[in-house]
């Protein structure tokens, strides 16, 4: 199974808040799909979306969904190495 290197069991509200406002500034750019380290995301856009909304509200209450966050990392570190991304 592929490791997602980007998966920590605490991150900060600073570290948060930089992924969240990346993925802002940049949702009008993302790909349609992607597909990185065995995930297959048919719609980035929503799926991104999605996590944002429900990280806000849950991450500080619980660590389980650093999990959900560290996909975020792995799909946002994937686009920025992609030389066909504008970032």
């Amino acid at each position: 199974m592929p490791e997602n290197i980007y998966f920590k069991p605490r991150t900060t509200p600073q570290e948060r808040d930089e992924c969240f406002r990346w993925y802002e500034e940049h949702m009008d750019r993302l790909p349609k799909s992607i597909k990185v380290k065995g995930l297959n995301i048919l719609n980035l856009p929503r799926f991104a979306r999605r996590s944002i909304q429900s990280l806000k509200v849950h991450l500080n209450q619980s660590s389980v969904f650093e999990g959900q966050f560290s996909i975020l990392r792995l799909v946002q570190e994937t686009l920025r190495q992609d030389p066909n991304f504008e970032d």
